[in-house]
């Protein structure tokens, strides 16, 4: 307690120094005002907070699958203990534009009980064609109800997992995921779930909201609140082992028939392809030979050609002969017709000389003189008759003879004809047949191609599937390494030549130098793989010390 003195002392300082203590008092007030201001403020905007979480119903855990919910994962969720309520929710990526603008969005479902968006103009979607989307990136884009929308992949497609690509907006809303409009997060373009392909998802869905047992207003910023939301979450994330081994066995499963699927299509295409090849083989085989044969023909056509041409020269040849022996002839049956002229004279000489001499000897004598000399005369002439008769005969017989050899050039050349009419005919045969074959050969060949294209489009759907599979078994492994997996050489895609016999679709690498085991387990992939001396030091070191 103080003394007496001391109160009057310090009394008498406070009113010596009036000014100094009411500055010190006003300070400590407005100190301790602001104080309380701002944790009744911050108080406060945790309530408004809490309310409006209340209000949109916001989730309180939310669980997201590398490898996708199914119907069974979500019953099991709503049977963990706490869980109230959960509910799927289907998401994918796509890219919006309007004019130049281009904007990344996340498509989601609408959901009937948990995370509901507000309203703030239009209508909630009522058909798979109709969306609603937030406001902020309503406005980014200049969008208004009624306005139509493409939402396309980064390829220019329909986005995955997305019936349609064209949607029309007929809402603008605030999703409770982005209370916060500085937030860096896409914003959000809302669907119907009946806008997924539920057949291409196979049933399953990306993310489960979940809602605790609690009051419907439960402070959402009290430790009770964070306490209730932890134990159950611990509980969602023991059922998290057992669900994602079932749900990884699941896939493998699929995926290994699939592979194997794959891998007998490939084997049958392999097969046909051997087969297609032995037939092109022996189809080459034939069309060589027919080349061959055909060549040997054209020879013997140009050959026969040729002798036709010779035969025809020789047939011109012996015309030319036979028509100057023709002309020889008629120049000698000129003559022979002019000496019997001659001839028919004399003997009319010779028959008036005879009647003169019967008319007087004298004149006889002389006639007979005369008639000695024409009957001289006309020997000579039936000499010379004779003598061309014989030549005629002769030329005859010659000419008769040019002509047997004219008519058996002339049976020889329609007979080298007709030869090479067959001939020609055997070539146009055999060019049709060669022709046939070529087509066959090049339907061969077509068909070859066509089953290499398809052998080579089985490669690369075997890869992107094994490329799928790797990433699910790398984000197991990387959840088990941490932020050391960084230091694991893992194993990219693998170009495989469909043309090598021992192209198989068994072997997956999941680093550069090691490759899984489809037939074990992932637990025994992954501890063998440990222990292969694949995984460095370093990241061992780390899994390690996270377990202790």
């Amino acid at each position: 307690m103080m003394k007496r003195t001391q109160i009057k002392d310090a009394l008498r300082n406070i009113g010596r120094q009036k000014v100094s203590f009411l500055s010190i008092v006003l300070i400590a007030f407005l100190g301790v005002t602001t104080f309380l201001g701002i944790d009744y403020s911050a108080a406060a905007l945790r309530r408004t907070g809490s309310n409006e979480y209340n209000r949109m119903v916001f989730r309180d855990v939310e669980i997201v699958s590398t490898m996708l919910l199914t119907r069974e994962d979500l019953q099991d969720i709503r049977d963990v203990e706490g869980v109230a309520d959960a509910e799927p929710v289907w998401q994918t990526e796509a890219k919006v534009t309007a004019g130049t603008l281009r904007q990344d969005a996340d498509v989601i479902s609408l959901t009937e009980r948990i995370n509901l968006p507000v309203l703030l103009e239009g209508q909630l979607p009522t058909e798979p064609s109709a969306c609603a989307v937030e406001e902020r990136l309503a406005k980014d884009m200049g969008w208004q109800v009624g306005d139509r929308i493409d939402l396309l992949d980064a390829s220019g497609n329909i986005p995955a997992y997305l019936t349609g690509s064209e949607y029309e907006i007929v809402g603008i809303v605030n999703h409770p995921d982005h209370t916060n409009p500085n937030a860096p997060e896409d914003p959000y373009i809302m669907v119907l779930p009946e806008a997924f392909d539920e057949e291409e998802l196979d049933g399953c869905f990306m993310k489960a909201e979940v809602m605790i047992e609690r009051s419907a207003d439960t402070y959402r910023f009290s430790d009770d609140y964070e306490d209730a939301v932890a134990a159950v979450s611990d509980r969602l994330e023991e059922l998290g082992f057992t669900d994602s081994a079932r749900r990884y066995e699941s896939v493998r499963a699929d995926a290994q028939k699939e592979i194997d699927d794959g891998q007998q299509e490939l084997d049958d295409s392999w097969e046909e392809l051997v087969s297609s090849r032995a037939e092109l083989d022996d189809g080459w085989t034939e069309l060589t030979d027919g080349e061959t044969e055909l060549a040997d023909s054209e020879k013997e056509a140009a050959d026969a050609q040729t002798e036709l041409e010779d035969a025809q020269a020789e047939l011109e040849d012996a015309r030319a002969e036979l028509v100057d022996a023709q002309a020889e002839l008629n120049s000698s049956w000129a003559e022979i017709e002019s000496s019997e002229s001659e001839l028919a004279e004399a003997r009319e000489n010779l028959d008036s000389g005879e009647e003169e001499w019967a008319a007087s000897g004298q004149e006889l004598t002389d006639a007979k003189t005369a008639l000695d000399d024409s009957r001289a005369e006309l020997d000579a002439g039936w000499t010379e008759l004779a003598n061309g008769e014989t030549e005629l005969t002769e030329s005859e017989t010659e000419l008769q003879g040019t002509k047997d050899q004219l008519d058996a050039a002339w049976q020889e050349l329609q007979a080298a004809q007709a030869e090479l009419t067959s001939t020609a005919a055997q070539l146009a045969s055999s060019k049709e047949e060669l022709d046939g074959g070529k087509a066959e050969l090049d339907d061969a060949k077509a068909e070859l191609d066509s089953a290499r294209e398809t052998l080579i489009s089985d490669f690369d759907d075997l890869e992107v599937l094994k490329a799928v599979i790797r990433n699910e078994i790398r984000g197991v492994l990387e959840a088990s390494y941490g932020d050391t997996s960084g230091l694991i050489c893992w194993a990219g895609v693998r170009e495989v030549e469909p043309s090598d016999s021992d192209a198989t679709a068994s072997e997956f690498w999941i680093t550069e130098t090691y490759q899984f085991d489809m037939s074990k387990s992932l637990a025994e992939n992954v501890s063998e793989c440990m222990y292969s001396g694949e995984v460095p030091d370093e990241v061992l070191l780390a899994v390690y010390l996270d377990s202790m």
